[in-house]
């Protein structure tokens, strides 16, 4: 029989069951399907009452971790069918009509073109074509690493050593491979609350538990990163300083001066993910120029520049680059070398530049319009981010919310998706202005979405 140690967790015990239910649930001891105790039997085994033991099993429901079955019993709860929080994400489809604001995409500004260009001229150099065509070091080729050094450099980061650049799969594979190196099953790394999914199944993958900070409006909290700091010994922090997805919230340098400290403190890497930080100010403080002897910087050109190049670029500390290039090697033996060398031809000329500026300009009108249509409700947005952060009127959950949006063809995510561990989901959605989406659909979006803000759910309009 399940029966958690409650000493692990804080506050009432009933909160405490409830998350000791998502815990067993992100570490695979509970699985999809499996039957909990009933109250009385769990009750006995942990010396609480049956009432305890109903309040608990009620927030884990209120959490969708857990579903009851009149006569059966209490569930872990199964993947639902199309709904977004649960399962892989289908790719965006074009079914005529929807509206897909679920992805965090770069704007679609043209760079086919750059691509077909780029492309003949590199066909017009056989000698290079031949190298390209050959097996690589997994480091990458020293003048694809120095294209990486230029773009940490041009999106703001220093203390680059070109020796340490090592090119990556896109942001993503950056730190899985750098967690992969520096962490064993069993494991325990914090976040922020509320951070990217794709580090959510990363731990999930490499058995790490996850820890979910508590945040304020610029992240992560030095009070919560020192308690668990002392209670959890993690072994890594994953942060996203310039711009948090999914809520765009960014950091004062005296905020990641106060938090490096803390991690120098207690031995702690830093994983820096800066994948969508990179379009912001570039003098917006980043762990890498504070605390460069604790921090891994992740960067990619995905959102930049254009997501099917997937290139990456990771600059380990000195102490981590030969287990980070060590994994890295292991899990692909070596970057694939052309879109490679696309992207360090773009880089290393005007024509990164001039992508990103043109990806400025247009989000910058987009977040325009946004706030235009949105000027009654909260959100957290920022004009460089492909992200909104909605808050919910009280009448509505979450994932009840995109699933009505889902019933009038948009589709969008709820805050459950980026709850990192036993994190609470707040009552907000996100939902993203990149991609192909022209502004005529954004805005035909937006007007679906405040007509849905202002229903009761089930339907019943009348509600501002």
């Amino acid at each position: 029989m399940w029966s958690p140690d409650l000493s692990a967790f804080q506050g009432p015990a009933y909160k405490s069951i409830a998350a000791a239910i998502g815990e067993g649930i992100s570490s695979g001891v509970l699985k999809p399907g499996d039957k909990l105790p009933t109250h009385r039997a769990l009750a006995d085994q942990l010396g609480v009452t049956t009432g305890t033991i109903t309040r608990g099993y009620a927030e884990a429901e209120r959490q969708n971790l857990v579903q009851a079955r009149v006569g059966s019993g209490t569930y872990i709860r199964e993947p639902e069918a199309n709904c977004p929080m649960f399962g892989i994400t289908p790719l965006p489809n074009e079914l005529e009509g929807q509206i897909d604001l679920s992805y965090s995409f770069a704007l679609t500004l043209g760079q086919e073109q750059h691509l077909a260009e780029e492309l003949a001229n590199i066909a017009a150099d056989p000698a290079l074509m031949h190298r390209l065509l050959q097996y690589q070091p997994e480091c990458g080729m020293r003048h694809h690493r120095q294209a990486g050094k230029h773009w940490l450099e041009y999106t703001g980061a220093k203390h680059i050593d070109e020796d340490r650049v090592l090119i990556s799969n896109g942001g993503q594979h950056g730190f899985f491979t750098a967690l992969l190196a520096l962490c064993q099953r069993g494991d325990t790394i914090l976040s922020d609350g509320l951070t990217y999914p794709g580090l959510i199944n990363t731990a999930r993958q490499l058995g790490l538990r996850l820890i979910g900070l508590d945040m304020d409006e610029q992240g992560s909290t030095p009070e919560a990163l020192e308690l668990a700091c002392q209670r959890h010994q993690p072994r890594a922090i994953y942060l996203m300083p310039r711009l948090n997805n999914p809520t765009s919230r960014q950091m004062s340098r005296e905020r990641v001066e106060a938090l490096a400290t803390i991690c120098r403190k207690h031995r702690l890497h830093i994983i820096e993910d800066d994948v969508q930080g990179c379009l912001t100010d570039t003098e917006h403080t980043t762990f890498t120029n504070v605390a460069p002897d604790i921090s891994i910087l992740v960067s990619s050109c995905s959102k930049a520049l254009v997501g099917g190049l997937r290139v990456g670029y990771i600059h380990p500390t000195e102490q981590t680059f030969e287990p980070i290039a060590n994994a890295l090697k292991s899990s692909c033996w070596m970057i694939a070398p052309l879109p490679t060398e696309v992207a360090s031809r773009w880089i290393t000329s005007e024509r990164a530049g001039q992508i990103i500026e043109a990806q400025r300009n247009e989000l910058e009108i987009r977040h325009q319009i946004v706030a235009e249509h949105l000027q009654d409700y909260r959100y957290e947005s920022v004009s460089s981010a492909f992200n909104v952060w909605l808050h919910l009127p009280e009448q509505w959950r979450a994932a009840e919310f995109a699933r009505r949006a889902a019933e009038v063809d948009i589709l969008l995510k709820p805050a459950e998706l980026f709850a990192a561990g036993q994190y609470p989901a707040p009552q907000a959605v996100r939902f993203c202005v990149g991609g192909e989406l022209s502004r005529e659909r954004l805005k035909s979006g937006l007007v679906r979405l405040v007509e849905i803000l202002g229903e009761m759910p089930g339907g019943t309009e009348g509600l501002v």
